[in-house]
């Protein structure tokens, strides 16, 4: 069950011995998430302890992601557990494609990864000039500095 706006009051909603005016540390129940992003965005179901867009991603299927991310609704830019977009996945394991098909998807060249990677980071650290081409032709910026001050090379 979700607790609704309705519910709050509800002393039902409150630990024994507790008044409906009791601050909100008293209360228990189901609560809400509201999701980190603006905007409706669906992160997609975990699958091998990753959501799914990631294994597709890491499988190189590209009939999944783009079923995912245009049927499905799921987020382009998520992070998975590692804190990695799966843009800079494709970026990082060379999959020009893929990275190609992210990008028409609307990924985001920018987006950051934990530690404030981007996927141009990624296409520096497999070394396919290629793909940075390809991002740099999308807006991909190469003086974006990571979490240590270090640039895409």
């Amino acid at each position: 069950m979700l607790v609704t706006s309705d519910d709050v009051g509800n002393e039902n909603n409150y630990r024994e011995g507790s008044s409906t005016t009791s601050a909100p540390s008293t209360w228990w129940g189901p609560v809400p998430l509201r999701s980190p992003f603006r905007g409706e965005h669906r992160l997609g179901r975990i699958r091998r302890n990753a959501f799914e867009l990631h294994v597709a991603v890491w499988e190189s299927d590209m009939n999944e992601v783009e079923h995912l991310v245009i049927d499905e609704g799921v987020y382009v830019d998520s992070l998975n557990e590692l804190g990695q977009t799966p843009l800079f996945v494709a970026c990082y394991s060379g999959d020009y494609c893929l990275c190609k098909l992210l990008l028409r998807l609307g990924a985001d060249p920018n987006a950051e990864c934990l530690g404030g990677f981007t996927a141009v980071h990624g296409a520096c650290f497999c070394g396919s000039e290629k793909i940075l081409g390809r991002l740099l032709k999308r807006g991909g910026k190469l003086d974006v500095v990571d979490l240590e001050g270090r640039t895409p090379r």
